[in-house]
């Protein structure tokens, strides 16, 4: 695990932003990078598979860090709290994607 926090590190995705000695080892306290989240079409273009693979990343530890932080409170309802996760597969059309997409963004914003 070490070695994948060094890499994030690396891509400057977390910052180490507290060390403690502990019995001859060093805690690390891990922040994720504040970044622009929101690529605009004409920086995608440009992007290259390890560029979209660290956006990919950091938006995936992103999800992993807001959910962790949300399971440690002392009471969770998942039903309630309006949290959850799902995996589904979608069959449509390019035309019904793009229709989709441009929806939900205009939800999104």
């Amino acid at each position: 695990m070490y070695r994948h926090f060094q890499k994030l590190v690396q891509a400057e995705l977390l910052t180490v932003v507290a060390e403690h000695p502990i019995r001859g080892t060093v805690e690390k306290f891990y922040s994720l990078q504040e970044q622009n989240t929101e690529l605009l079409p004409e920086e995608l273009a440009t992007l290259t598979g390890a560029d979209h693979q660290r956006h990919f990343t950091a938006f995936v530890v992103s999800l992993l860090t807001e959910f962790e932080a949300y399971l440690q409170r002392d009471e969770i309802d998942i039903v309630k709290d309006g949290v959850g996760y799902r995996q589904i597969a979608l069959h449509l059309s390019d035309e019904e994607l793009a229709e989709l997409t441009q929806s939900l963004n205009q939800v999104l914003v």
